[in-house]
C-alpha cells in the first residue's frame, strides 16, 4: 500500500513538473540590426530618375538621390511558444543622399528642381510585435531551428532637418508656374546656389508610424542564445538579424 501511494505521488509530480515545463514562458533580451530601401518605382511617377540640366557652365547630369535606412535597437521578447511578443525600442536613420530632386510635368523642365540636403534625419521608435513560430528541426535538440511570421506597429518621434535650395528665377510657360528671384545667386539653378544659404529648412513630419510585416529564420542554442535573420517590411522592404540571451 505504501509503495503504491509513494508511486502515485512521484507519478502525480511528474505530470505537474512535466505541465509547467510546458507551460513555462521564456524571456528574451536580443540586440538587432536593419538595413531598409526604397524602390525605386514608389518615386518614378513624381521626379525624374536622371536629368540634364543646361547650367552656366554647360549640361550637367544628376540621378536621383537613393532613399534607404538602418535600423539598431534592442527588444525584449516573451515566448511562450509557439508565440513570440517583442517589444522594441530602436533609432531608425533615414538615409537620403544629398541631390536634385525634378518634379515630372508636361512639358518637362528640367532646371525648375530642388536641391535638397538631409541632416541627421530618423525615427526614434517605440514598437511591438507578434511572430508565430513554427520549429523546423526537433526542439530536443541542444540546437534547433524554427520559421517565424508576424506582424506589428510603432510610433515615435522624428529628428533632424531637411535643407533645401530653390532655383534662382525660373517661368514655367505652360501652368504659369514662377518662382522668384533669390538675393543670392538669382538667376542660377538650385544645383548652383549651394555657396548659398538654404532657402528653406524643413523638417520630417512630428512623429511618424512603423508598420512591420516579417519573416525570420531563427535558431535557438543551448535554451541560453538565439540567433533570428529577418525580412520584411519595416515601413520600407528591410533585411536585418538579432542576437541575444534567453532566459
Amino acid at each position: 500500500m505504501m509503495l503504491s501511494l509513494v508511486v502515485l505521488l512521484s507519478t502525480a509530480s511528474a505530470q505537474e513538473t512535466s505541465s509547467a515545463e510546458d507551460r513555462e514562458t521564456s524571456y528574451a533580451v536580443n540586440l538587432r540590426y536593419r538595413a531598409a530601401w526604397a524602390p525605386n518605382f514608389i518615386f518614378d511617377s513624381l521626379w525624374s530618375n536622371t536629368v540634364t540640366v543646361q547650367e552656366s557652365t554647360g549640361n550637367a547630369t544628376y540621378e536621383r538621390p537613393s532613399v534607404g535606412g538602418s535600423v539598431a535597437g534592442i527588444e525584449f521578447a516573451l515566448t511562450p511558444r509557439p508565440a513570440n511578443f517583442i517589444f522594441y525600442i530602436e533609432r531608425f536613420g533615414i538615409a537620403i543622399d544629398e541631390g536634385y530632386w525634378d518634379d515630372i510635368e508636361t512639358p518637362h523642365e528640367p532646371r525648375d528642381g530642388d536641391w535638397m540636403r538631409f541632416e541627421g534625419t530618423a525615427l526614434w521608435a517605440l514598437g511591438f510585435n507578434y511572430a508565430h513560430e513554427v520549429p523546423i528541426t526537433s526542439t530536443d535538440k541542444d540546437v534547433w531551428a524554427a520559421l517565424q511570421f508576424g506582424a506589428g506597429l510603432g510610433v515615435g518621434p522624428t529628428t533632424g532637418q531637411i535643407e533645401v535650395w530653390h532655383p534662382g528665377v525660373i517661368t514655367v510657360t505652360t501652368g504659369g508656374t514662377e518662382i522668384g528671384a533669390t538675393e543670392c545667386g538669382p538667376g542660377l539653378l538650385a544645383t548652383e546656389r549651394l555657396d548659398c544659404k538654404p532657402d528653406e529648412i524643413d523638417k520630417l513630419p512630428p512623429v511618424l508610424p512603423i508598420l512591420d510585416l516579417t519573416m525570420s529564420a531563427r535558431l535557438d542554442m543551448w535554451d541560453h542564445a538565439s540567433l533570428r535573420l529577418d525580412f520584411g517590411l519595416h515601413n520600407m522592404p528591410y533585411v536585418g538579424g538579432a542576437l541575444g540571451g534567453q532566459f
